[in-house]
């Protein structure tokens, strides 16, 4: 989970909520064992992979970058 506090800073009380289940996602993703493995399930873990994509675009550091990068493109483009 520390890990995961490095990548995604907490701003606001949601995002200590997104990062546990972001790392309970992360968890389920590593209990999958090594990819190409024999027995690998790829469709659990494309499925992993999509919540937690969900989770992250959620967190306050992500949803200010898209404020951001909205903006810019607002300013140049009017």
């Amino acid at each position: 989970m520390l890990e995961q506090l490095k990548k995604y800073p907490i701003k606001e009380f949601n995002d200590l909520i997104l990062l546990i289940k972001i790392s309970l996602v992360r968890y389920k993703i590593n209990k999958l064992g090594p990819m190409y493995s024999e027995g690998f399930d790829w469709i659990e873990w494309d499925d992993l992979v999509d919540d937690e994509a969900a989770l992250i675009s959620k967190t306050y550091y992500h949803r200010e970058m898209v404020k951001q990068a909205l903006a810019e493109i607002e300013e140049k483009y009017g």
